[in-house]
């Protein structure tokens, strides 16, 4: 399930679903542009622990391909209709076994 993961050619968009690692630093180096002033990052990792658990060592993620990429693309509509002069959007949603 991989849709886009190393990045959109020539679009202020980049939404995708993947089971691949998320290169961090390479989504913030394509976010930039020279009209904008910030990059906002968020990041998920997985923890050591959950509640009632310790020694979580991985997580396992799914999602629907059909029902995760709609809700993406919605997203980011109202993120560009909220606030003026977003340049580029980019959410990836991984997918898979993610270790710790």
């Amino acid at each position: 399930m991989e849709i886009g993961a190393s990045g959109p050619d020539a679009s202020d968009s980049w939404l995708a679903v993947t089971t691949g690692v998320i290169s961090i630093g390479h989504v913030h180096d394509w976010s930039i542009l020279p009209t904008c002033g910030a990059v906002v990052v968020f990041s998920g990792v997985v923890r050591d622990h959950a509640e009632h658990r310790t020694g979580v060592t991985s997580i396992e993620y799914e999602a629907y391909e059909t029902q995760v990429v709609p809700k993406l693309q919605a997203i980011e509509r109202e993120i560009r209709s909220r606030f003026e002069g977003v340049g580029r959007v980019a959410l990836l949603h991984r997918v898979g076994v993610v270790a710790l």
